[in-house]
């Protein structure tokens, strides 16, 4: 957890906090305040489980 903590706030250093490692685009605001170490938006965290099913 330290780890994602630790990327979480380099992340705000670097002004890219917020923002999807996927598509790039915004992550919301509400699933940021349900998980703030979010590294995804919601349809790029779909996707990703999808795949990973497969």
């Amino acid at each position: 957890m330290d780890k994602k903590i630790n990327n979480a706030l380099k992340k705000i250093d670097s002004g890219q906090y917020g923002y999807c490692e996927g598509t790039g685009e915004e992550i919301g605001i509400e699933r940021l305040e349900i998980d703030p170490l979010a590294l995804y938006c919601i349809e790029e965290q779909e996707r990703q489980e999808q795949l990973s099913d497969k």
